[in-house]
Protein backbone atom coordinates (compact mmCIF):
# COMPACT_ATOMS: atom_id res chain seq x y z
CA UNK A 1 0.00 0.00 0.00
CA UNK A 2 1.63 3.43 -0.90
CA UNK A 3 2.49 5.92 1.86
CA UNK A 4 -0.30 8.31 1.77
CA UNK A 5 -3.43 5.49 1.64
CA UNK A 6 -1.43 4.13 4.54
CA UNK A 7 -1.02 7.23 6.34
CA UNK A 8 -5.07 8.06 5.41
CA UNK A 9 -6.29 4.83 6.77
CA UNK A 10 -4.09 5.84 10.50
CA UNK A 11 -5.73 8.59 10.72
CA UNK A 12 -9.21 7.86 10.72
CA UNK A 13 -7.69 4.87 12.76
CA UNK A 14 -6.93 7.31 15.32
CA UNK A 15 -10.34 9.48 15.12
CA UNK A 16 -9.39 12.24 12.72
CA UNK A 17 -11.94 13.45 10.46
CA UNK A 18 -11.71 15.92 7.48
CA UNK A 19 -11.84 19.28 7.85
CA UNK A 20 -13.70 21.28 4.59
CA UNK A 21 -12.63 24.62 3.63
CA UNK A 22 -8.81 24.31 4.02
CA UNK A 23 -6.38 22.38 2.08
CA UNK A 24 -6.26 22.03 -1.69
CA UNK A 25 -8.00 18.91 -2.75
CA UNK A 26 -6.85 19.84 -6.24
CA UNK A 27 -3.72 19.25 -6.01
CA UNK A 28 -3.92 16.08 -3.06
CA UNK A 29 -4.08 18.57 0.28
CA UNK A 30 -6.82 17.64 2.48
CA UNK A 31 -6.95 18.51 6.18
CA UNK A 32 -8.00 16.66 9.02
CA UNK A 33 -8.75 17.25 13.07
CA UNK A 34 -9.40 15.06 16.04
CA UNK A 35 -10.23 17.91 17.74
CA UNK A 36 -7.10 18.93 19.50
CA UNK A 37 -4.66 18.15 16.75
CA UNK A 38 -4.47 19.31 12.81
CA UNK A 39 -2.70 16.94 10.16
CA UNK A 40 -2.42 18.53 6.65
CA UNK A 41 -1.97 15.42 4.41
CA UNK A 42 -0.66 16.03 1.10
CA UNK A 43 -0.08 13.41 -2.06
CA UNK A 44 3.55 13.74 -3.41
CA UNK A 45 3.02 12.78 -7.16
CA UNK A 46 4.93 15.66 -8.83
CA UNK A 47 8.45 17.06 -8.49
CA UNK A 48 8.28 20.17 -6.73
CA UNK A 49 11.20 22.20 -4.63
CA UNK A 50 11.47 22.34 -0.96
CA UNK A 51 10.65 26.06 -1.47
CA UNK A 52 7.45 25.31 -2.74
CA UNK A 53 6.79 22.86 -0.11
CA UNK A 54 7.71 26.09 2.20
CA UNK A 55 5.31 28.33 0.60
CA UNK A 56 2.26 25.56 0.66
CA UNK A 57 3.21 25.08 4.28
CA UNK A 58 3.20 28.83 4.96
CA UNK A 59 0.09 29.01 3.14
CA UNK A 60 -1.81 26.38 4.37
CA UNK A 61 -0.97 28.03 8.31
CA UNK A 62 -2.65 31.03 7.35
CA UNK A 63 -6.00 28.97 6.17
CA UNK A 64 -5.64 27.12 9.65
CA UNK A 65 -5.36 30.54 11.74
CA UNK A 66 -8.27 32.42 9.24
CA UNK A 67 -10.49 29.16 10.13
CA UNK A 68 -9.66 29.94 13.99
CA UNK A 69 -7.97 26.78 14.09
CA UNK A 70 -4.77 25.90 16.08
CA UNK A 71 -1.63 26.24 13.84
CA UNK A 72 0.55 25.70 16.57
CA UNK A 73 -0.99 22.03 17.23
CA UNK A 74 -0.68 21.19 13.32
CA UNK A 75 1.21 18.91 11.37
CA UNK A 76 1.83 18.39 7.46
CA UNK A 77 2.48 15.08 6.25
CA UNK A 78 3.87 14.60 2.87
CA UNK A 79 3.30 11.59 1.35
CA UNK A 80 4.89 9.63 -1.18
CA UNK A 81 2.69 8.50 -3.94
CA UNK A 82 2.20 6.82 -7.40
CA UNK A 83 5.60 6.46 -9.06
CA UNK A 84 7.31 9.52 -7.95
CA UNK A 85 9.97 8.78 -4.94
CA UNK A 86 11.27 11.49 -2.37
CA UNK A 87 15.16 11.08 -2.03
CA UNK A 88 16.42 10.62 1.10
CA UNK A 89 17.92 14.53 0.72
CA UNK A 90 14.48 16.35 -0.03
CA UNK A 91 12.90 14.54 2.84
CA UNK A 92 15.56 15.41 5.13
CA UNK A 93 15.66 19.35 4.47
CA UNK A 94 11.97 19.44 4.30
CA UNK A 95 11.48 18.12 7.82
CA UNK A 96 14.45 20.21 9.07
CA UNK A 97 12.94 23.21 7.89
CA UNK A 98 10.91 24.67 10.83
CA UNK A 99 8.91 27.42 9.05
CA UNK A 100 5.22 27.51 9.08
CA UNK A 101 4.54 23.91 9.86
CA UNK A 102 6.10 20.76 11.81
CA UNK A 103 6.32 18.74 8.53
CA UNK A 104 7.10 15.02 8.31
CA UNK A 105 7.64 13.29 4.82
CA UNK A 106 5.79 10.11 5.04
CA UNK A 107 7.45 7.32 2.63
CA UNK A 108 6.97 3.91 3.83
CA UNK A 109 4.38 2.89 6.75
CA UNK A 110 7.56 2.79 8.89
CA UNK A 111 7.60 6.81 8.78
CA UNK A 112 4.37 6.95 10.67
CA UNK A 113 6.72 5.37 13.62
CA UNK A 114 7.98 9.45 14.42
CA UNK A 115 5.06 11.02 14.61
CA UNK A 116 4.45 11.26 18.11
CA UNK A 117 0.16 10.77 17.94
CA UNK A 118 0.81 8.20 15.22
CA UNK A 119 2.88 5.93 16.45
CA UNK A 120 1.21 2.91 18.39
CA UNK A 121 4.25 1.91 20.06
CA UNK A 122 3.87 5.00 21.49
CA UNK A 123 0.43 4.87 22.07
CA UNK A 124 0.71 1.51 23.66
CA UNK A 125 3.16 2.65 26.08
CA UNK A 126 1.15 5.45 27.38
CA UNK A 127 -1.97 2.79 27.51
CA UNK A 128 0.39 0.68 29.91
CA UNK A 129 1.46 3.80 32.23
CA UNK A 130 -1.80 4.81 33.09
CA UNK A 131 -2.97 1.09 33.42
CA UNK A 132 0.05 1.03 36.23
CA UNK A 133 -1.24 4.08 37.73
CA UNK A 134 -4.31 3.00 38.19
CA UNK A 135 -3.41 -0.41 40.15
CA UNK A 136 -1.06 1.31 42.31
CA UNK A 137 -2.54 1.49 45.85
CA UNK A 138 -2.86 5.62 46.48
CA UNK A 139 -0.69 6.13 49.55
CA UNK A 140 -0.55 9.99 50.45
CA UNK A 141 3.12 10.05 49.17
CA UNK A 142 1.91 8.58 46.14
CA UNK A 143 -0.21 10.68 45.48
CA UNK A 144 1.72 14.21 46.66
CA UNK A 145 4.26 13.10 44.17
CA UNK A 146 1.97 12.57 41.26
CA UNK A 147 0.38 15.95 42.34
CA UNK A 148 4.16 17.36 42.49
CA UNK A 149 4.11 16.10 39.06
CA UNK A 150 0.98 17.86 37.74
CA UNK A 151 2.05 21.46 38.92
CA UNK A 152 5.64 21.09 37.33
CA UNK A 153 4.03 20.08 33.84
CA UNK A 154 5.89 16.28 34.35
CA UNK A 155 3.12 14.98 32.28
CA UNK A 156 3.75 16.64 28.74
CA UNK A 157 7.92 16.69 29.84
CA UNK A 158 10.45 14.69 31.78
CA UNK A 159 11.46 15.50 34.66
CA UNK A 160 15.05 16.11 34.99
CA UNK A 161 17.30 14.57 37.93
CA UNK A 162 17.07 18.00 40.27
CA UNK A 163 13.35 18.36 40.30
CA UNK A 164 12.71 14.73 40.83
CA UNK A 165 15.26 15.11 43.79
CA UNK A 166 13.63 18.32 45.10
CA UNK A 167 9.73 16.58 45.16
CA UNK A 168 11.25 13.61 47.19
CA UNK A 169 12.39 15.98 49.81
CA UNK A 170 9.41 18.17 49.65
CA UNK A 171 7.56 15.00 50.07
CA UNK A 172 9.72 13.68 52.90
CA UNK A 173 8.97 16.78 54.88
CA UNK A 174 5.42 16.46 54.73
CA UNK A 175 5.13 13.20 55.87
CA UNK A 176 7.61 14.44 58.76
CA UNK A 177 10.40 12.20 57.76
CA UNK A 178 14.18 13.67 58.02
CA UNK A 179 16.33 14.27 54.96
CA UNK A 180 19.67 15.37 54.54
Amino acid sequence: MEAYNHTLDRLFEEGFEVVPNVGNTEIGIKCFSNGSKFVILQRWEITTTIQRVNEEASILRDSLLRNRMNAWNAYYLICEAGDRPISEEIAYSIERDPKALRKYVIRSALDLQRIPFLDSEELTKKEASIELLTSIQMTKTITQLIEYIRQHDGERRKLNQKELETAIIEIEKMDGGLVQ
